[in-house]
């Protein structure tokens, strides 16, 4: 994302939230992604020890898969409704200031409707999605150094 991209997405109100909100789902998501790995591991090795809490530590991981789902679809529709917030401020902002412009009143219009309609996807899923594939590789890779230093040089690498 460009230095002024960001600087225009963080100017809007509505846009703010869903920044840092995503931020922080991410961040929260990562802990849920380690955590899974975590349990994945402990499940292998009480499979292969013969461990009797194998069953609980699957059960756990199910409920676990079923949360990360339901969190994810739930952030998904709330940035949506976000993003049509964000529309909405952008519309307002031009229509408020038609008379600065030398387009068209054709041309106007388009922005209005085609432009900002598809800043739906952009902003209501896509920078989500790309802060959240910034966030878990990092805080993965960073266990990964506290866990083993050697293994996470060589998934930096």
């Amino acid at each position: 994302m460009k230095r002024k991209d960001l600087r225009l997405l963080l100017s809007i109100g509505s846009s703010r939230a869903l920044f840092f909100a995503s931020i922080g789902a991410s961040i929260f998501w990562s802990l849920l992604v380690i955590a899974h790995g975590f349990l994945i591991a402990q499940i292998i090795v009480g499979i292969i020890g013969h461990h009797p809490d194998v069953a609980k530590k699957i059960i756990f991981l199910a409920s676990l898969l079923l949360f990360r789902s339901i969190f994810q679809s739930q952030f998904e529709r709330w940035a949506s409704k976000q993003a049509v917030k964000v529309k909405e401020e952008l519309r307002l902002r031009l229509i408020s200031s038609l008379g600065r412009y030398t387009a068209s009143p054709g041309e106007v219009s388009t922005l209005a409707i085609k432009g900002l309609n598809s800043l739906d996807m952009y902003i209501g899923r896509f920078l989500p999605q790309m802060i959240f594939a910034t966030t878990t590789p990092a805080l993965v890779i960073a266990t990964l150094f506290f866990l083993d230093p050697t293994s996470a040089f060589i998934a930096v690498i």
